[in-house]
């Protein structure tokens, strides 16, 4: 989303310093072009959130995941880094917890039919 507002800063400064652009232009390596190729469609919704790859069982009163509002049943599409590509039998999260002592890990969970991010 933040490459878009920038790309179209970009083409707006380019149309106000009044410079002849033709069909494609390109700003440091982003090309814009005033047709869609027939094989992208514009998006009519976000795409559908990753699988998960765990389900918390239970949450300790008080512990980090309690005050994150982490509950038991949560299932976990993302913790930090990891999610359901790359875990390795749930082995990468001790690594992510390892490397951000003293700092917020964001989660992604689903709730029901809700997609929640915690931190």
């Amino acid at each position: 989303e933040n490459n878009l507002y920038k790309l179209h800063g970009l083409i707006k400064e380019k149309k106000d310093s009044n410079i002849t652009t033709s069909n494609t232009t390109t700003f440091d390596s982003i090309t814009t072009s005033n047709q869609i190729p027939e094989t992208i469609q514009p998006m009519s919704s976000p795409p559908p959130p990753p699988p998960p790859f765990a389900r918390v069982n239970s949450v300790m009163p008080g512990s980090p995941s309690s005050e994150s509002g982490l509950l038991a049943s949560d299932l976990i599409l993302k913790f930090g880094y990891v999610d359901h590509t790359n875990h390795r039998n749930l082995l990468e999260i001790k690594d992510v917890v390892m490397r951000s002592i003293n700092a917020p890990i964001q989660l992604l969970i689903q709730r029901g039919d809700k997609v929640i991010q915690l931190q």
